[in-house]
């Protein structure tokens, strides 16, 4: 079995899958019996289903890349507005009369431990994008919860 393509008459391509053996010879000359089936519909249908392959595949690079950009900007994104919060805090109590030198020492640190933070994302984007392996790291849950708790109470004085 053969696959041909040609081109008929009116320009178009035809696409064909042959098959033929020979029944016997006549003088020497072989006498063929065979068929030929057109297969232009599902070559255009193979071709098609091939585009759309790849438009899925770069549609799905294109969403992963997206919902990896916010991801990204969510994780640097949370440790500066820490920063700036902790910073408005440091300025109200320096204001304070007499300053909270104390309270500003402490949201001081937070601002650092935050400022931090956004730091080891960038070097884990590095690390990510690099050769280098990333290891695992404890994590003090005891600090999350604490970090999660002074960011939600920020945001709720805010609102």
């Amino acid at each position: 079995m053969r696959a041909i393509e040609f081109s008929v008459p009116t320009g178009n391509v035809k696409h064909v899958r042959a098959v033929a053996h020979v029944t016997e010879k006549i003088n020497g000359r072989p006498v063929f019996i065979g068929a030929l089936q057109d297969v232009t519909e599902a070559k255009a249908a193979e071709e098609a289903l091939n585009r759309a392959r790849a438009e899925l595949a770069r549609v799905s690079r294109v969403t992963t890349l997206s919902a990896f950009t916010a991801s990204i900007a969510h994780e640097v994104n949370q440790p500066l507005s820490g920063i700036i919060t902790n910073a408005g805090t440091c300025l109200r109590m320096l204001d304070a009369d007499p300053p909270n030198v104390e309270g500003v020492r402490e949201t001081a640190r937070r601002a650092i431990r935050d400022g931090n933070r956004a730091s080891d994302v960038i070097a884990w984007l590095r690390a990510l994008f690099s050769k280098r392996d990333s290891g695992l790291e404890p994590v003090d849950l005891s600090e999350a919860a604490r970090e999660v708790v002074t960011l939600s109470f920020s945001d709720f004085q805010r609102n």
